[in-house]
This record gives structure tokens, C-alpha cells and sequence, in this order.
């Protein structure tokens, strides 16, 4: 039997962080050099953060292991857009990189994750766009307290939509994306096949009505129950799981505004479950 205790205990929070940006279109030139400046804009962040509890702020407490640590996190962040206020035809980089360390009395645990994603965003012309996307993910975690709850998962995925947009009114849109992730740990491999569609119709500042639709295919080999697996499923099932959403916003009164949601998903061989939640919002 484990009887809860009345005893906390008192942490001390380390964090550095910086920014820099690089705004192309500040630079002034007609040269090919200067226009090729003008289209690139880079922003570069980075976090590091500690929890301690002597409450004696030491700069090694944020890069390496201390006796005082309960947790350490490390993130960097870098995202390059090229030709960001393009109208017709703009590209993204966004590569991401974060380390957490958690200290505890069971053992340690630590988890990591790169991310890298390539997309664009094609103007075709005033009423369609068309959205590519590309994700290389990296994610571990290891946990040697904790038996059979450790993994390196790789992750590609490749996401393509069509979209059509009438003024404010309407939008449309329709996709797809093939995705696999590979869990290097137990060799467990997930192949996620999927199509959707999104529909929004929108009177401006009255009513707002979305529509969602999804048909994903799952191909799974490993073991079903874990944490890895709940991953690489995304909490669905293998086969073919539908997905949908329904969600309402409209003003009932010149400060009210009523919102409606209505989710369901029917993964296979299994019920359908239907979730729905209502909220209103009253600005005084």
C-alpha cells in the first residue's frame, strides 16, 4: 500500500534564451546579390532550461549533470523561408532538435527528437493552392526503469493537398499522405496510407462551420500494446480507421458566441466512438 505524503519539494528554475533573425527584404540593392538576399528570411532560436534544488544558480547546471538536477531541457529551433511574401510561390525549411533529461528516485529518464520539414505553398492562381510537405523525424526515448517502454523511432512522410478557396466564404480541400515510421529498437514498422478532405464555410463575423474527413490504412508488424506502438498508430488501429470532425461557431448574441464540436472515429474492429463538447463565450 502507498500512502500519499504531504512533502514537496522546493525547485529552482535556470533558463537562457536567445534569438536572431535574418530579414533579407531589409537589405537595399538592385544587384542579383542584393534580390537573392531580399528573398531569404532565417530565424534561429534556442532555450536551455534546468531544475534545480539548493536554489544556487550555477552555469554547469544547465549543460551537464548536476547532484541538484530534477530535469534539463535543451531545444533549438531553426526555420528558412525563401521568398516569404511571395505571392505565387514560397518555400520552408524548419528543422527542430530538443533533449530532455528527468532525474528521479526510479532512475533516469531521457528523450530526444529531430525534426526536419520541407514545405511550399503554390498560388496557382486567385481561387487554388497547392501545399507539398515532406517530414524526416528522429525521436528516442530511453527509459531503463521502465521495462519495454524504450525506443528510436524514425518517422518519413509525405503530404500533398489541393485547395479551393472562394473570397472568404468557401474552402475546399482535398489530400493525401503516405507516412512510415520504423521503430529501430524492436524493428516494429508502421505504414500509414491516408486521404482527407476539409470543408469551412464562413459568414463573416456570425458563423463559422468546418467539416473534416479522414481514411487512413494502416499497415503494422510488432507488438500492439506500448508505448512506441500507441505511436506509430496514432492511437488508431491497423486496417482502415475512419476519422471525422464537425464543428460549429456562431455570435447567439452581440457578445455570446456559441461553439459546437463533434468528433467520431471508427478504428478497425473496433466501436465507433462519438465525442462532442459545447462552449460558450461571453466578452463583457
Amino acid at each position: 500500500m502507498i500512502l500519499p505524503e504531504n512533502e514537496f519539494i522546493k525547485t529552482y528554475l535556470q533558463s537562457i534564451n536567445s534569438t536572431i533573425i535574418f530579414d533579407g527584404a531589409r537589405i537595399k540593392g538592385n544587384s542579383v546579390g542584393h534580390k537573392i538576399l531580399q528573398q531569404i528570411y532565417n530565424r534561429a532560436t534556442s532555450q536551455i532550461n534546468s531544475s534545480i534544488t539548493d536554489g544556487k544558480y550555477r552555469l554547469q547546471s544547465l549543460f551537464s549533470d548536476d547532484s541538484s538536477l530534477i530535469s534539463s531541457s535543451r531545444l533549438f529551433r531553426n526555420t528558412l523561408m525563401i521568398n516569404k511574401n511571395g505571392e505565387k510561390l514560397s518555400w520552408k525549411w524548419d528543422f527542430q532538435k530538443q533533449h530532455q533529461n528527468y532525474y528521479s528516485v526510479n532512475g533516469n529518464e531521457m528523450r530526444e527528437k529531430t525534426k526536419h520539414e520541407f514545405s511550399g505553398h503554390w498560388n496557382i492562381n486567385r481561387n487554388w493552392l497547392f501545399e507539398p510537405l515532406y517530414l524526416l523525424t528522429n525521436q528516442q526515448l530511453f527509459a531503463p526503469w521502465a521495462e519495454n517502454s524504450s525506443y528510436t523511432l524514425l518517422e518519413r512522410s509525405t503530404k500533398m493537398s489541393l485547395t479551393y478557396q472562394w473570397e472568404s466564404k468557401f474552402r475546399l480541400s482535398l489530400g493525401g499522405e503516405y507516412g512510415n515510421k520504423t521503430n529501430r529498437t524492436d524493428q516494429s514498422d508502421a505504414t500509414n496510407k491516408k486521404i482527407f478532405t476539409e470543408m469551412r464555410i464562413s459568414k463573416a463575423g456570425q458563423l463559422t462551420i468546418g467539416i473534416r474527413y479522414s481514411l487512413n490504412s494502416i499497415d503494422f508488424s510488432g507488438e500492439e500494446n506500448g508505448t512506441a506502438s500507441y505511436i506509430m498508430l496514432e492511437g488508431l488501429k491497423p486496417g482502415l480507421n475512419h476519422l471525422w470532425n464537425i464543428s460549429l461557431q456562431m455570435l447567439v448574441m452581440k457578445n455570446v458566441q456559441l461553439s459546437l464540436i463533434y468528433d467520431g472515429r471508427s478504428p478497425h474492429g473496433s466501436e465507433t466512438i462519438h465525442t462532442g463538447s459545447i462552449q460558450v463565450r461571453a466578452n463583457l
